[in-house]
């Protein structure tokens, strides 16, 4: 319920600002990627964040991901490229996990999707994370 009054106040709050009150699947017990539709449909003034660590990790395979994402790309106005090996939310870099991303990708890229995206990647390691940002690359262009 906390969710909810919370929200009620901050969408239309962020919409009167125009800003995007753009909201993110979490893992957690209340919205994750597999109950995020719900949320979706009582907020439609709201846009997504879809962070694919926290789908996987939510019990979200990739396929399931690709559909979610087509089934919802008008909603989806950013993505949280993170990679993991399971088990954890480890903030890897694209490629230096388990996570398919060129399902996930393929299905945005079969709607048109457009938005924006970050390589949420937790280390300041300039060549670990341009690693990363060339595997999203490598599969952007094969799209």
């Amino acid at each position: 319920e906390f969710v909810h009054d919370a929200l009620d106040e901050l969408v239309p709050a962020a919409r009167a600002r125009d800003l995007d009150p753009c909201l993110e699947n979490i893992v957690s017990s209340y919205y994750d990627a597999t109950t995020f539709s719900e949320l979706l449909e009582r907020y439609p003034d709201a846009s997504m964040t879809f962070d694919t660590s926290h789908a996987l990790l939510a019990g979200m395979e990739e396929p399931e991901m690709a559909e979610f994402c087509r089934a919802h790309a008008d909603r989806i106005h950013h993505l949280h490229l993170v990679d993991t090996r399971g088990g954890d939310d480890e903030h890897l870099p694209v490629g230096m996990g388990r996570i398919d991303f060129e399902t996930i990708l393929d299905g945005l890229a079969t709607v048109g999707w457009s938005g924006t995206a970050t390589l949420e990647i937790g280390t300041e390691d300039y060549d670990t994370i341009a690693l990363g940002k060339r595997h999203v690359d490598e599969l952007l262009t094969e799209l």
